[in-house]
């Protein structure tokens, strides 16, 4: 505070959230015949399963650092209030799994098999930047700690990231083969969020 109720303010928030998704059954057909078919599909054997496939799971990282402008509005002798907002660079980033991939062949026997794997994704932002906007009150108790509660918003444009596919131990097929088979597009991420605080305060 170069002046008495006018400051500077630099904000770090940090935040890892749960990332869920209800994913619905895995449903495979896939039409196949013994040796070497010379007529087009549907060949003479299918193979048809819908499995119950896990939930995707995960979480998000996101770190937002503000530097705001700061009013400090004094009530009382042990009560004060604050007003602050600024810009923010947001930086997300996210892990999960629940993707699918599927492989299926003749062996050397002749018969039918497949395999099902379970693949994690993960992505991140380029630099984003936003705003913030808070208010603040502070109660003083005793000494130099005060009970604070704060509540803040902070915004930042929807944006898509591309998914990349992380490797599977059990999977031995060739990796950038495996991702190009996938195909997996992009996921929109709004980066924007509310939130609340409650707690103790040192002040300096």
């Amino acid at each position: 505070f170069p002046v008495e109720k006018l400051g500077v303010q630099l904000h770090l928030e940090f935040g890892k959230p749960r990332l869920q998704g209800k994913n619905t059954q895995y449903k495979v057909q896939v039409s196949y015949g013994i040796g070497d078919p010379k007529a087009p599909p549907p060949y003479p054997f299918l193979f048809n399963r819908t499995y119950d496939w896990p939930n995707t799971e995960g979480y998000l990282t996101q770190v937002c650092l503000s530097l705001n402008a700061i009013v400090r509005l004094p009530l009382s002798s042990k009560t004060c209030f604050y007003l602050s907002g600024g810009p923010t660079y947001f930086y997300t980033r996210g892990e999960a799994v629940g993707l699918t991939y599927s492989k299926f062949w003749i062996d050397q026997e002749g018969f039918f098999v497949g395999e099902t794997y379970q693949m994690k994704f993960k992505f991140k932002s380029p630099a984003k930047f936003g705003l913030n906007v808070g208010a603040e009150l502070n109660w003083l108790l005793f000494g130099n700690v005060s009970l604070t509660f704060d509540i803040r918003f902070f915004g930042s444009p929807k944006s898509s990231f591309p998914l990349e596919i992380l490797s599977n131990a059990m999977l031995r097929d060739d990796f950038d083969q495996v991702k190009k088979t996938m195909n997996i597009g992009r996921v929109e991420v709004n980066p924007s969020f509310y939130r609340a605080h409650l707690g103790l305060k040192y002040l300096f």
